[in-house]
């Protein structure tokens, strides 16, 4: 552990580490070049805000549950904080066979986004909610390469069968 971190001073830092030895006393300062070590790179952030959201200005958090993921996900420059809370289901292999998240629609309508993995979707999907009743079915809204997406209502039934 001690040696990586070390490792790790060195990379970032070895230039000043030098020059701090060699003042004796000195503070060090950064190295005027922000480049690192041959061969290594900075990984850039997962999370890409919005176009018009400047960089520090765009949080998300996430917080697990039991069968639900929660990500916030807000612009602090206009104030604006959006939520969805999320459900993933794994097939056999252990690759995601389904997801969905109730989210809200521009005008605040709460709205389920179902996504299947394309080629899984004949056009629609179809939801057994194991109420007796004959499935929800779901016209898909379009796919791209990796996942095919399906918009619904929240409905009485749906939100019924929730609970």
């Amino acid at each position: 552990m001690c040696a990586s971190a070390l490792m790790l001073q060195l990379i970032w830092c070895g230039p000043a580490l030098s020059a701090e030895k060699a003042k004796k006393g000195e503070p060090a300062k950064p190295p005027a070049s922000k480049e690192l070590s041959p061969g290594y790179l900075v990984k850039p952030s997962d999370v890409v805000p919005p176009p018009d959201v400047p960089l520090g200005q765009y949080l998300r958090t996430i917080r697990p549950f039991p069968n639900w993921t929660l990500i916030c996900d807000e612009n602090r420059v206009k104030k604006r904080k959006v939520c969805n809370i999320s459900q993933e289901i794994l097939g056999p292999s252990g690759a995601t066979v389904f997801s969905w998240s109730l989210a809200a629609m521009d005008d605040g309508r709460p709205v389920m986004i179902l996504r299947t993995p394309t080629g899984a979707s004949s056009g629609t999907v179809a939801l057994d909610l194991r109420d007796g009743q004959p499935p929800v079915t779901v016209p898909v809204y379009g796919c791209n390469e990796r996942l095919c997406i399906a918009y619904l209502s929240l409905e009485s039934r749906l939100a019924l069968s929730a609970i």
